[in-house]
């Protein structure tokens, strides 16, 4: 079951974590199954609001269990396995954070200042940083994105970096730094610097797959992915459909350029299909290999779509965007992809 989930959504769950922290929960919800008797939902519906991810995956894994004990699970039982999955996740999220706890230091100032001005920084935001330092002279703005902030004595003569830039005002101000080190890290968080977004409209198809076609055609006529990409994208649908419920359908899979691309489908018609109505679809076009970065973006970037699938009035404000710059705007008044 776990491996089926992973592989559905292209995660890296530690699987015998997982099993570990889940078997037991899975045993007395097996009994109660058995005896057609499930757990009350104390969370009174919070968990599918907060970690639509998580829900996701927990709705994955009860559907398989449904087909096995031919009994409906209630939502009560898939907000409680969705906490093992949240955690699971967590895990994953954790790790890639703590990669990325890594500053520079750009100052022209003498090394008893420099060394002043780590011991501060590290005093303020904690002895796991990780702190490069540089000269004005010795620091390479193309390595700038394997920071999570760069503090600097200077106005850097440097545009466009990918990275917040903190120039240091008040070194012995503890609550600025804190406060400055906080933003930092909530901008590189939140902005998708591996995620190229693009929208189309779709006009009315036969099949579910011929709208497949048609983005994938799109995606590989914008040099975005390979020719064999819809193949990519067909062979996992025999696996599995994508058509997830709540009017989206969200196929993906892999491709060998280095960047992932995010293209929002919006159907001129709904589409009618066994599995549900669908008015979106989100295709994900993932690289062969990722980084921890990309990973981190792909987690958020999931819980994002299916924050959208749960929020109704979202969705119905959807239809009507006519570019991805609306499509980004909409969705950040709304509270996703923030």
């Amino acid at each position: 079951m776990i491996c089926q989930i992973k592989e559905s959504f292209d995660l890296r769950i530690n699987i015998d974590k997982l099993f570990i922290d889940i078997h037991t929960h899975l045993k007395f919800l097996i009994n109660r199954l058995m005896f057609h008797s499930q757990a009350s939902d104390l969370f009174y519906g919070e968990i599918k609001k907060k970690y639509p991810l998580a829900y996701q995956l927990a709705s994955k894994a009860s559907t398989i269990l449904e087909n096995l004990f031919n009994y409906p699970i209630e939502s009560s039982e898939i907000s409680y396995l969705a906490l093992y999955f949240e955690m699971g996740l967590r895990e994953i999220d954790n790790s890639l954070s703590y990669e990325q706890r890594k500053i520079a230091v750009v100052c022209t100032t003498g090394r008893g200042t420099a060394t002043m001005i780590n011991r501060q920084l590290r005093r303020v935001l904690g002895n796991e940083i990780v702190i490069d330092q540089y000269s004005e002279e010795t620091f390479n703005p193309n390595k700038a994105e394997r920071y999570s902030a760069i503090f600097t004595t200077i106005p850097l003569k440097l545009q466009h970096l990918s990275t917040p830039v903190i120039q240091i005002t008040n070194l012995f101000d503890d609550h600025w730094l804190r406060n400055q080190w906080e933003e930092a890290n909530k901008w590189k968080q939140n902005k998708f610097q591996w995620i190229e977004s693009k929208l189309m409209y779709l006009t009315i198809q036969n099949h579910y797959f011929d709208y497949l076609s048609e983005m994938s055609n799109f995606l590989y006529q914008e040099e975005d992915v390979d020719i064999a990409f819809y193949q990519r994208i067909l062979k996992r649908e025999e696996k599995q459909s994508t058509i997830f419920g709540n009017n989206i359908a969200f196929p993906h899979t892999t491709h060998p350029n280095s960047k992932v691309i995010f293209l929002v489908g919006i159907l001129e018609e709904p589409y009618e299909s066994e599995l549900g109505k669908v008015d979106f679809i989100f295709m994900l076009a993932i690289p062969d290999k990722v980084n921890s970065q990309i990973e981190s973006e792909l987690l958020s970037l999931y819980d994002d779509i299916f924050r959208i699938a749960n929020n109704s009035e979202l969705k119905k404000e959807l239809k009507s965007i006519k570019t991805i710059e609306a499509f980004h705007s909409l969705i950040q008044d709304k509270g996703v992809l923030e």
